[in-house]
């Protein structure tokens, strides 16, 4: 592959230079990542466990409510990391009582 001679030829335009010039590129809603569905577990028994926001949309509390009840440790929860993941069908039986 040959590389181009560099000239110091200078290239004059009539037009004066503006932003239109630039090709700006809006994302749209199709380059946006696509996430994956969730699987289902393979053991029926498992637990489900779900983060305090999923928790908050499947329950209609709110996640500040939630958080409380970690931070008072009236619910059981596992910290992984900076997730807080709860047992679904614990918190339902907890609400029950």
């Amino acid at each position: 592959m040959q590389i181009p001679a560099l000239t110091n030829e200078i290239i004059f335009t009539k037009r004066a230079w503006s932003y239109e010039d630039i090709p700006i590129f809006f994302p749209t809603d199709t380059d946006k990542k696509k996430k994956r569905p969730k699987k289902a577990p393979l053991d029926t028994n498992a637990p489900q466990m779900v983060t305090i926001k999923e928790l908050s949309e499947l329950t209609g509390i709110s996640q500040y409510c939630i958080r409380g009840l970690c931070k008072r440790n009236e619910i059981k929860y596992i910290k992984t990391g900076t997730k807080v993941l709860i047992n679904y069908q614990r918190f339902l039986d907890y609400m029950e009582r």
